[in-house]
């Protein structure tokens, strides 16, 4: 993961492992904007996918605005498949 300004970049597995890496990614960010970037993701879990939705959730209710960008293949499919295609922005 690779946090530059307001965009966090996830690269690899995001899975139970790393998971925990993305909440404080967003924290890292500290922007009223944050983009998050999965277009170098190659995989996610159950424990992933929560981790992100769960990060968003929080920080829109925040007052943040959060972009889920780049997300494609097998990624994007999950996001589908599991109802949270709505998070994606692209």
């Amino acid at each position: 993961m690779d946090v530059d300004g307001n965009v966090v970049r996830v690269v690899g597995e995001l899975d139970v492992a790393t998971a925990p890496l993305v909440t404080a990614g967003f924290r890292l960010a500290e922007r009223s904007e944050v983009r998050l970037d999965l277009s170098g993701l190659t995989f996610i879990d159950v424990r992933g996918l929560d981790a992100v939705v769960d990060a968003v959730e929080q920080l829109r209710g925040a007052g943040h605005a959060v972009r889920v960008v780049g997300a494609t293949g097998l990624i994007r499919r999950v996001f589908e498949l599991t109802g949270h295609a709505s998070l994606l922005s692209d």
